[in-house]
Formats: C-alpha cells, structure tokens, sequence
C-alpha cells in the first residue's frame, strides 16, 4: 500500500505563499490548505461538498494536490468470529494468528476502508474535473480489488464488496454528478464477470438504491451474453 508514486506532480510553489484554509468533513477534523492552490482547483467555495466526507478522505485528496498523487489506508483487522465460529479448534487458531496481522486499528473490517477511499476519490475526481485523480483512483480501486480478493477469507470479501456497492449507490455527495452512474457501471460490469462470487452474496444485499444495483447488474449480464454471442459468431468457420 503507501504512496504508490504518479507521474503527475503538480507546481504548487507560486501558491505556498497564501494564507491556510480548514477543510471540515463529518467527524468535524480540520484538514488545512493553502488558499491558493485550493482556488486554483475549486473556485465554488459557497458548496461546501467536502463538508460530506470523513477527514481521512480530505487529507487524501489535499496529499494529491499537493502531490500527484496520495497514500492508500491500510486494511483494516479481521472478525475471526463472524467467519470461525468460537474459534476453539485448533485450526481457527492458525487462522486467528494469521489473519490478525494486518496493521492499524481502524473501524473497517478487511479492506472496506480501502476501497471507499477509493471510491470516493474517484467520485471528487470525476465530479471536479480532475482527471488524473480520476484516473488514479479507479486504478487503485481494481488493484485492490483483486489483492483483497486475493488475501481475504471469501465471506469478508463479500462483505466488503456489497459495502462498496451500498456506498456506490448512496449518492450522498455530489448527487446530481455522471461520476455516480460510471462508478455504479463499472462495478456491476466488473461483478458480472464474477458471477460465481453474486451468486454467494444474500440476495437481500444486492437490493440497493431502490432496486438500480439488480437493474444493473441484469443489463450488465445481457450486455455481456450479447457480446459473448457476437464472439462466438466471428470464431466459427463459415459455412461452405
């Protein structure tokens, strides 16, 4: 995890002179940054739509200004109860002793975390017209998708990927913003391709946002069929 590096590195030198500004999410956390380089990218200061977001994802966003680019949170710890029962045998033991090694206390189970500060990135990038934030942050989010897929006990991964659905389809911020439905698109495209894995999670999670995720997810898997179609098609050998 950690600041990954970008090519991009904004010059923020003539804007280091300004005055520091405070930047309030919802735990009430003050995030500071230079006035100047903040009007150089946000000139709506009368929307205050940061005041939406946890201050770990303000920090995260003012570190890519100043930056190009910005550090990924850690995962969070396991529940070895949810997934191992008691965990009286001895083999849950060897389980609870290796999945417990993720660092930092955090509130998120797994790499729940992760993947909103992902997510809501993306969104602020996409919504601002920031592109390489945008581009950035949906590159962080498939990587950590596939290595939290990879490293997690399946029922957790689950449980992280219908959060990440839930948060995709909450439009708590930015609502009237296209970065919503391009999110909400890629995720249930990207999901179609694991429908072995939909097919795991309880059909009562996958009603989100009033029905949109299971719309989705059907028009994703027609799409996908069609075009499975259309490719077969082009492989067979024409008739003589």
């Amino acid at each position: 995890m950690g600041n990954e590096g970008s090519k991009y590195r904004p010059e923020i030198s003539s804007f280091l002179e300004s005055e520091m500004i405070a930047l309030q999410g919802t735990d009430s956390v003050k995030v500071y940054v230079h006035e100047g380089l903040w009007n150089a990218i946000y000139k709506d200061v009368e929307n205050c739509w940061w005041s939406s977001l946890p201050s770990g994802t303000i920090k995260r966003f003012v570190e890519f200004l100043y930056q190009g680019d910005y550090t990924t949170p850690p995962p969070g710890p396991l529940s070895v109860i949810t997934m191992y029962g008691q965990g009286n045998d001895s083999g849950a033991k060897e389980k609870q002793k290796e999945i417990t090694q993720f660092p930092a206390p955090t509130k998120f189970k797994g790499y729940e975390g992760v993947l909103l500060s992902h997510a809501e990135l993306f969104i602020i990038g996409h919504s601002q017209d920031i592109d390489i934030l945008r581009d950035t942050s949906f590159l962080k989010l498939n990587r950590d998708l596939e290595e939290a897929e990879a490293k997690l006990p399946k029922p957790i991964f689950l449980e992280n990927i219908v959060e990440l659905f839930r948060y995709s389809y909450s439009q708590n911020f930015m609502s009237n913003s296209p970065a919503w439905g391009d999110l909400q698109e890629h995720l249930s495209k990207m999901w179609v391709e694991k429908i072995e894995l939909l097919h795991e999670i309880p059909i009562s999670s996958l009603f989100i946002g009033e029905g949109k995720l299971m719309k989705d997810l059907m028009s994703a898997t027609t799409k996908s069929l069609v075009e499975m179609k259309k490719k077969q098609q082009a492989a067979e050998p024409e008739s003589a």
